[in-house]
């Protein structure tokens, strides 16, 4: 993180952030950016600016690329927050799904939660990108998904719950700044590759996706699979 504090960076980051929101329709989130990026301490949830959902608008900051320190305040239970000027990744869009969406990928995927090996409750069960959105640019993200045909749902998703997508998505930002593949329950069992990242493969973009695969966390249920058949054949 040193190397991002520089007054340089730190000045380009700002420009970048700047133009991120020139383009943004969320005028309920970009105070709360404001109020962090003014000196980049912690701040509580009564110390931000004053909107019905807090940790709403943080997580909106998330999902568009900045990255937000979390912790719990010396001699309290609340907690604080502190945005950090980090290269932002994963800022080009996600892809949104209707709730009538959400309920067909829930039923074509047969409410199999991917993590667990085994169905699960649908109503804490959420669609996840099998492809990694940190890995994405602006030719990754689809306009619509209410056209998709149940082979597509099967190959670009799996269901887990939202710990677990955050948790991934924690993986898949540690493996774009290391080159080290993810590992589910610390197992290093990767069903294609290795655990470092593919020379060859570019590392952001739709080509990227072929270094995911082999992943655990890529494709959960088929990693699974995998292990099994070798554990089978010990």
């Amino acid at each position: 993180m040193y190397e991002h504090l520089t007054h340089d960076k730190i000045e380009n980051w700002r420009l970048r952030a700047q133009k991120f929101w020139e383009n943004s329709k969320s005028p309920v989130t970009k105070p709360i950016f404001d109020k962090l990026a003014e000196n980049f301490s912690w701040h509580t949830y009564g110390e931000l600016p004053k909107t019905s959902n807090p940790a709403r608008r943080l997580q909106d900051l998330k999902e568009a690329g900045f990255t937000i320190g979390t912790r719990k305040r010396a001699g309290s239970r609340d907690l604080e927050f502190m945005l950090v000027p980090r290269p932002l990744i994963g800022s080009t869009g996600y892809e949104y799904w209707s709730g009538a969406l959400r309920t067909r990928i829930v039923r074509v995927l047969k409410g199999f939660d991917a993590f667990e090996g085994k169905p699960g409750n649908p109503k804490h069960l959420l669609p996840d990108h099998k492809f990694s959105e940190i890995r994405w640019d602006r030719d990754t993200r689809r306009d619509s998904l209410e056209h998709l045909t149940d082979h597509e749902i099967k190959s670009d998703f799996q269901l887990i719950t939202n710990q677990r997508n955050q948790q991934k998505r924690e993986v898949c930002r540690r493996c774009l700044d290391t080159g080290e593949r993810g590992s589910p329950f610390g197992i290093d069992y990767f069903y294609s590759g290795t655990k470092k990242w593919p020379e060859d493969i570019p590392t952001s973009g739709k080509e990227a996706e072929a270094g995911c695969v082999g992943c655990g966390w890529y494709d959960l249920n088929q990693w699974r699979i995998s292990l099994q058949k070798r554990v089978d054949q010990v």
